[in-house]
């Protein structure tokens, strides 16, 4: 134990890699105020303007989810998805849309997974949703027939179809005919 101890303070000890430890000088005062400034010189946020306007976290307050969402309830659980995601619900369906007091919120794939005999999951694309593309040509004659919520997605999650892109795909569907 005596030899360990002598050979740490004489700086004899060797590292676990086998390598001799290198004794280098402390920094002085002078030269950590050195290197502080050459890194305040540096600093890209001190050339950064500031910019008076108005406070962007306050003037584009998120809106409320609760508002901007529609429900689908069923067997003690509630998901939430976008206005606008849901495409049709047929009548013998419409007890299973809104929130049910009491039911447990779980994520809309988990609800998908255990509900998917009445949700039908309309995969559309992203450029469909925005106007490059139009909807798929049979999506309409589809919502008409059908006996399921029709729930509109992009890559499996939910998505907001605007009611402008509906109305175009409906009178599509009514020049075809």
């Amino acid at each position: 134990m005596k030899n360990l101890a002598l050979a740490l303070v004489t700086g004899l000890a060797l590292l676990p890699s086998g390598q001799a430890q290198e004794m280098r000088d402390a920094p002085t005062h002078e030269q950590m105020a050195l290197r502080l400034r050459a890194q305040r010189n540096q600093d890209p946020m001190r050339d950064l303007k500031v910019i008076e306007a108005d406070d962007p976290t306050k003037t584009n307050r998120p809106a409320d989810i609760l508002a901007t969402s529609e429900f689908l309830s069923f067997s003690g659980a509630s998901t939430l998805v976008p206005q606008g995601a849901v495409l049709h619900v047929p009548d013998s369906l419409r007890n299973r849309t809104g929130i049910v007091s009491g039911n447990r919120i779980v994520t809309w794939a988990q609800f998908f997974a255990e509900n998917r005999a009445w949700i039908e999951v309309v995969d559309l694309e992203l450029s469909q949703i925005i106007g490059a593309e139009p909807l798929p040509a049979g999506l309409i004659s589809r919502m008409e027939n059908s006996r399921q919520i029709m729930v509109a997605a992009v890559q499996g999650g939910p998505i907001s179809v605007p009611q402008a892109k509906l109305d175009e795909a409906k009178a599509l569907a009514e020049a075809r005919k």
